[in-house]
């Protein structure tokens, strides 16, 4: 179902508060990740060697931080990319935004908690299936585009339910797959082409 075309019934809303609201809660996400960073509170006579090796243990947060903030740049793209298509809305399709909206704002959690507990099974499937359900829920607004962007997106929600699997056994190589992942999308796709031939 497109929506690429006016609708002269009027019998669905425009689409510039939907936008708003997610850029919104976008920039507040991808804030609210460098909270998890604090400054050491170091004394003594060896400061140096303290802030150094305080800063190597922060490792594991700083992973995380770099993983999300790109894995929230890649997910807002999507969602600016699928806007380029949806002219209207309608009430179905708002809740679908807020569902995938709920996902995005609940990354900076699932962020601190892969952060601090890096090496445990609980916290790869808790991030791990909040980046799914958040790459599952922009799917869902598919129907409302010209069908450009539904496969891509559901390679990234298959690629983290690959993670979460291997994080059964293997919890710091689910990492690698989490942190692999956004660099799939920096090649253009099928709806860059789609702009580039000049689509509308």
């Amino acid at each position: 179902m497109s929506t690429s075309a006016e609708d002269p019934g009027g019998s669905r809303l425009a689409t510039y508060r939907v936008e708003n609201l997610g850029d919104g809660i976008f920039a507040i996400a991808m804030t609210l990740l460098i909270l998890e960073f604090h400054v050491p509170q170091l004394g003594g006579p060896s400061v140096s060697r303290a802030l150094a090796q305080a800063l190597i243990e922060m490792w594991p947060v700083l992973i995380c931080y770099a993983m999300s903030f790109l894995i929230l740049g890649v997910l807002w793209i999507g969602h600016h990319n699928q806007f380029h298509f949806i002219r209207r809305t309608d009430r179905l399709m708002l809740w679908i935004n807020l569902a995938f909206l709920m996902s995005i704002a609940f990354i900076p959690f699932s962020t601190g908690l892969l952060g601090r507990y890096p090496a445990e099974r609980l916290t790869i499937e808790v991030y791990g299936t909040n980046l799914a359900l958040s790459g599952l829920t922009l799917y869902g607004h598919d129907d409302y585009v010209d069908k450009t962007t539904g496969r891509r997106v559901l390679w990234g929600s298959a690629a983290y339910i690959v993670g979460m699997v291997i994080g059964l056994a293997l919890p710091r190589w689910a990492l690698f797959v989490f942190a692999a992942i956004p660099f799939i999308y920096i090649p253009g796709g099928r709806i860059d082409r789609y702009w580039i031939a000049g689509g509308r």
